[in-house]
């Protein structure tokens, strides 16, 4: 099944409760993002995430939508986890 979140979150640390910071990397162009901000809930990973923008090339997992089906993904809390 293929990823449809460009904005793919690499590696997770900083963890207070279920806010949490991140670092990611654009599918599109590989540029990488430090320091974002995120929380631990199913709202984050499949509506907000989803809509992040690429600093670089301005990309998000929307900008590009396939016909393929979207893949719903579940919190769950695992402190300093890289993904």
């Amino acid at each position: 099944m293929q990823n449809l979140n460009k904005m793919k979150i690499t590696k997770t640390y900083n963890w207070s409760r279920r806010d949490f910071s991140y670092d990611s990397t654009c599918e599109h162009c590989g540029h990488i993002e430090k320091n974002g901000s995120g929380y631990d809930d199913s709202n984050y990973y499949n509506n907000v995430m989803p809509q992040v923008k690429c600093k670089k090339c301005g990309e998000s997992s929307i900008s590009k939508e396939t016909d393929a089906p979207k893949t719903i993904v579940v919190p769950k809390y695992d402190q300093n986890t890289i993904m």
